[in-house]
């Protein structure tokens, strides 16, 4: 939902994941709207508000639009956390903005959209299959994607992932589960 919170919730899945991983060099890369790069409206609304400059980890965050040519540039490029903005722009696998996408790796991936669902459910499934070719190896479960109240008939219900409030993106991903509040 627009205003729910993602920047800063993104903020600080970012600053979670960077203090506990400064041992070694791990970067976030985002991909935002042009608007968003060029104003510098993301990054600003992450460090006014959250202490990247104090803890010494502005120098790990790269930021870039969401313009095919402009993720091209990252392709083969290995992150620690990749937070995708407007993610539901990606929905499309034959555009070149999503192969453009699928060719970056990452330990760690983030879909911030106010708009996950286009279409169908099945819309779901283009994000899981994004984040396995992205994260490599990995294989999601799709089961949750069926579980979803799908009828609408509650338009007010918040669909979240539990995580570990002490460890928002270190946690361990397969003792996460989708609950419905």
């Amino acid at each position: 939902e627009v205003g729910s919170g993602k920047t800063i919730s993104s903020g600080l899945m970012a600053l979670d994941y960077l203090y506990n991983n400064k041992s070694s060099k791990v970067k976030v890369l985002i991909i935002t709207t042009n608007a968003l790069v060029r104003t510098g409206q993301f990054l600003s609304d992450w460090y006014d508000k959250l202490p990247f400059e104090q803890l010494g980890l502005k120098s790990h965050i790269e930021i870039t639009n969401n313009h095919h040519a402009n993720i091209k540039k990252f392709s083969g490029k290995k992150y620690g956390l990749i937070i995708v903005d407007e993610a539901h722009l990606f929905l499309n696998t034959d555009s070149c903005r999503y192969k453009n996408l699928e060719k970056i790796k990452a330990k760690k991936i983030v879909f911030l959209t106010a708009t996950p669902i286009k279409d169908t459910a099945l819309d779901l499934e283009i994000y899981a299959g994004l984040a396995e070719k992205m994260l490599g190896n990995a294989t999601l479960s799709r089961d949750w994607i069926n579980e979803l109240p799908l009828s609408f008939t509650y338009p007010l219900t918040l669909i979240y992932w539990i995580v570990s409030l002490k460890y928002l993106v270190t946690g361990d991903l397969t003792s996460n589960r989708l609950d419905i509040i």
